[in-house]
């Protein structure tokens, strides 16, 4: 782990203001971090493992020795004399440790945090060392990885400053300057890309090297081509170009209905097997292989089904539609196989409804009754699943576990069998691990996830027999153990699909000519449209489809699929250069599905449901805006917001939900009850069980369940305090804080002997004022803000990270009468920031007078090494304004704009950005810079005064 990042000038000037002797981060003082920040071009340090900052010295506490957790990294400013200030052209200077030999492809990695909205200040670099490609792609196959840097920006980062990065590069002490390639699909929708060095040449030679990309005509098919360059699969067998076979495309009407589909010969089949070592998975076969392998091979991808046709040789049969580009390499050839063991066709891998598939499916006439039903022996399974070896195949099998689930049925289970058991049980209730930035991931039982044992995910393939018509289809799953090919209606469909029209209803019927293909389902390659294409515009590039024969979901009508535009090919050659490239990177938005999908979601419960005119014009443009990172085209998210109404029915995936929520606090129960259950909850678990507001479980429940975990975890009774943090003790009506009281008492003794007073009375304190689990306040702070009054304020909402600032609840709190608390936390450099606003009265949208009815008190405190904190009650001649529209806003300003002392603003409304300004030189000569300036609100947090008495707690003294 690299713990030295830092960015030097070209020159090796060294740090300290005159150039030459280099001070300590610690003795820096105030006027020289100024200096700093609004002049220079600054990296970033990695905050150290051990718990430090980059200055050396511990982060501030809260109360009980808990850290502020939303200022996670710190820097480590270095200084240069004005004549060796880089230039903003001048790359950025970092250094790396050697990778861990036991890495199969190294790469550097690199994550560029967003702290403020002002491209004049530093950008936050942080190294996470060195990431594992273990499945390898093109570009490191013919180069070593050590010559390629990952970049990951922060979602607030704005396109000009990612530009300045990427333009600028990085440069590598005795490796020489990074400089922007490309990307995958994947790295695209996640902001990232891959930086190269520049030794390797100039970057339209190391194009050429691999092939010709400059004879296409759009920029995104070009940037998407060049990511074929960095998609990951697993390399086979190498292939020679007379194994290589050109066959045509069945077109008709405008459509290819072998659309990334070719063919492999049996013998090609067998050496993928052999290679993969996968050959266990099909001994019920005839032939022994995969009739389906999703493939990377020049510049082609797409799938390859097993041939009818016998060949004693290895044959690969490319069609026009797989190849992507030209290819330029000499043979022999990679073929890679994408997901590695995954990208093959396999028995048993059974299919989920989702929320998605029960809300089209119950439009189009299944019975509420049937998702409950199915929902209800779901769970009933997962509670029998320990002692029923029939239940622990099938769900073994579904989560493709294929290899376990033979030692069950061989009646020879060991250890990682009852291991995997036992978390399949409690699958349903278990919280996804996250990164920081990520939202927050339900459970499968919130995620309304219901297995359904005849059905299956498949890939979809086209007919290599020419006898399936238009509605018909043939598919032949693997049915306890042996191929069966069916003759019943199938009901198909993907994910994810918005569409009425994406769910297809149709016909199995045997075809002799298809018995090899197994495990997979085979569209015919006649009729007008595919109807792969009529499923969500798919193509059977490597799609998985929800293939069902499950009589009782099979929908008693469907609905026309949706018309997607057939894309007219530009003729106009697109400008193929690094710049042009890097720009497409720069402004592709990743955000258009999830504003589509929140705004389906808020239609989609209403009367009509999927079949409303907003509903169908919404679900008509996921399919552009899947596409759009190929395709190049900007989807326009329409504007119309549904009026709230009481009377709109409610639907069958509400009561699902209901049902979800009282089975994940059953299954919590059952936890606490339980005295060795608790070791299916690791400690992060823990903590995104205990941030999840949307959780059905109680905080009275939670609070008990903190208290078990942490006794029966040797070692981690010190994360108590940083749990309760996350637990709204004020829901607890009084006799409840009572009995938390006694919970804490009558377990301090016996299990938390060890914790210092202080720490128990930070936990006591928590239960009786909210302030005290404040993630931003420290306990001073906390004194200032409330003077020698004892208060007990309510926790309203705290932002959690990776969300969007909480502007609908704040605009509520302020519209209520009481008093309110507003905190607010934001970075400048090194420094972090708090912000408080005590307001009394009701705030709506029009300019309020500070006066005896509206009352607002300012702190704002510094928590760095050189502190500071000042408090400042607002007088008359002051105004507070909350505006809704065009953007959201909050300004406190003294007579007019002109004298704004605070203003907080939705600076993006796309990305759901907010950024604070703040006049400090309103607090006299407290603190040295006189303003807060554009800065993103990384942390915000709302209290309530409680209007309940307010009971002092009484503090803990251990008895000797």
């Amino acid at each position: 782990m690299s713990d030295i990042i830092r960015e030097e000038s070209n020159t090796g000037a060294t740090s300290g203001a005159g150039g030459g002797t280099k001070h300590p981060p610690s003795k820096i003082d105030e006027e020289h971090i100024e200096h700093m920040m609004n002049r220079m071009s600054v990296g970033m340090t990695k905050q150290n493992t051990g718990g430090t900052t980059a200055d050396g010295n511990a982060p501030p506490k809260t109360r009980g020795g808990a850290r502020p957790k939303v200022f996670t990294d710190r820097c480590e400013f270095k200084s240069y004399p004005r004549s060796t200030t880089p230039r903003m052209a001048d790359p950025i200077h970092l250094r790396f440790e050697k990778p861990n030999s036991r890495l199969t492809y190294p790469v550097k990695s690199v994550r560029i945090e967003c702290t403020s909205s002002d491209s004049k200040h530093a950008e936050d670099i942080k190294i996470e060392d060195y990431i594992d490609e273990q499945q390898s792609c093109p570009l490191f196959r013919e180069f070593e990885s050590k010559h390629f840097i990952m970049i990951t920006f922060d979602v607030k980062y704005r396109p000009k400053k990612v530009k300045e990065i990427l333009q600028r590069g990085i440069f590598i002490e005795q490796e020489g300057c990074f400089k922007y390639f490309g990307q995958s699909a994947s790295q695209l929708r996640a902001r990232k890309c891959v930086l190269y060095n520049e030794t390797l040449g100039e970057f339209r030679e190391v194009m050429r090297q691999f092939g010709r990309f400059e004879c296409l005509h759009q920029l995104s098919k070009i940037a998407a081509r060049i990511g074929l360059l960095l998609s990951s699969a697993t390399p086979t067998v190498r292939i020679e170009d007379e194994e290589i076979v050109e066959i045509k495309d069945i077109e008709n009407n405008g459509y290819t209905f072998t659309d990334g589909c070719g063919f492999m010969s049996e013998k090609l089949a067998n050496d993928i097997t052999e290679e993969l070592r996968i050959k266990w998975r099909y001994k019920g076969q005839k032939i022994q292989v995969p009739s389906v392998v999703q493939i990377r091979l020049k510049g082609c991808k797409g799938i390859l089904i097993l041939d009818s046709e016998p060949e004693n040789k290895r044959l690969c049969k490319i069609r026009p539609s797989m190849e992507k580009f030209v290819w330029n390499m000499k043979p022999p050839h990679i073929l890679a196989v994408v997901d590695g063991k995954f990208g093959v066709s396999r028995p048993n891998t059974f299919g989920k409804l989702n929320k998605q598939f029960i809300r089209l499916l119950s439009g189009l006439g299944i019975q509420d009754e049937i998702f409950l039903k199915k929902q209800s022996q779901y769970f009933d399974e997962l509670m029998k699943l320990p002692d029923d070896e029939y239940l622990q195949v099938k769900y073994l099998c579904t989560l493709q576990h294929h290899d376990l689930a033979e030692k069950v049925m061989k009646k020879c289970s060991d250890g990682a069998v009852k291991r995997m058991i036992k978390k399949i049980s409690t699958q349903a209730c278990t919280i996804r691990k996250q990164s920081q930035s990520d939202k927050r991931k339900k459970t499968q039982a919130e995620r309304l996830i219901i297995p359904i044992e005849k059905s299956r995910n498949v890939y979809g393939v086209c007919d290599p027999s020419n006898q399936l018509q238009y509605g018909q289809c043939f598919f032949q799953p693997t049915i306890r153990g042996s191929p069966q090919p069916l003759n019943i209606k199938v009901v198909v469909t993907k994910n994810p699909c918005y569409h009425p029209g994406d769910v297809r209803v149709l016909q199995c019927i045997d075809v002799q000519e298809c018995w090899h293909l197994i495990d997979c389902i085979v569209f015919p390659v006649k009729g007008d449209r595919p109807h792969s294409d009529e499923i969500a515009g798919s193509d059977l590039d490597g799609d998985l489809y929800f293939v069902c024969w499950d009589c009782d979901l099979i929908p008693p009508r469907t609905y026309q699929a949706h018309q997607g535009s057939l894309r007219s090919k530009s003729t106009r050659r697109a400008d193929f250069t690094q710049s042009s490239l890097l720009n497409y990177f720069v402004n592709y938005k990743s955000s258009t599905i999830s504003q589509l999908n929140r705004l389906y979601e808020q239609w989609v419960d209403l009367n009509d449901g999927i079949f409303s005119d907003k509903c169908l014009e919404i679900s008509g443009l996921f399919s552009c805006a899947v596409d759009a990172a190929k395709t190049g085209e900007i989807v326009k998210i329409p504007y119309f917001a549904p009026q709230a109404n009481s009377g709109n029915p409610i639907k069958v995936w509400h009561q699902l939900q209901e049902r979800a929520d009282a089975y994940l606090k059953k299954a919590l129960d059952d936890v606490i009850k339980a005295d060795d259950e608790f070791d299916f909850l690791d400690d992060i678990e823990m903590m995104e069980l205990l941030s999840d507001r949307e959780s059905p479980v109680d905080d009275l429940q939670l609070f008990r369940l903190v208290l078990m975990w942490c006794k029966r975890s040797d070692g981690q009774q010190n994360l108590l305090l940083d749990f309760t943090k996350h637990i709204n003790f004020s829901k607890f009506q009084p006799d409840e804080r009572t009995v938390a009281d006694i919970d804490i008492m009558s377990n301090i003794g016996q299990y938390f002997h060890d914790l210092p007073k202080e720490y128990i009375n930070g936990l006591m304190q928590q239960v009786h004022n909210a302030l005290y689990q404040s993630e931003l306040l420290q306990e001073e702070d906390i004194g200032i803000i409330t003077g020698e009054k004892s208060h007990q304020w309510m926790l309203h909402y705290r932002m959690n990270i990776g969300e969007t600032f909480p502007w609908n609840y704040l605009n509520q709190i302020l519209g209520e009468d009481g008093s309110k608390l507003l905190i607010l936390g934001v970075r400048v450099g090194s420094q972090e920031w708090i912000l408080a606003c005590n307001m009394t009265g009701i705030f709506r949208y029009e300019p309020v007078n500070i006066g005896s009815s509206h009352k607002v008190a300012v702190f704002v405190s510094r928590h760095t090494l050189h502190k500071g904190h000042e408090l400042l009650n607002l007088p008359r001649g002051y105004l507070v304004e909350l505006k809704e529209l065009p953007k959201q806003r909050l300004d406190i300003y003294e007579n007019t704009k002109k004298d704004t002392f605070i203003s907080l603003i939705q600076d993006d409304e796309e990305e759901q950005t907010t950024i604070l300004s703040i006049a400090l030189n309103r607090f006299g000569q407290t603190f040295t810079q006189s303003r807060i300036r554009k800065q993103y609100v990384v942390a915000c947090e709302l209290f309530k005064l409680s209007s309940e008495p307010h009971v002092e707690h009484k503090p803990y003294h251990p008895v000797n």
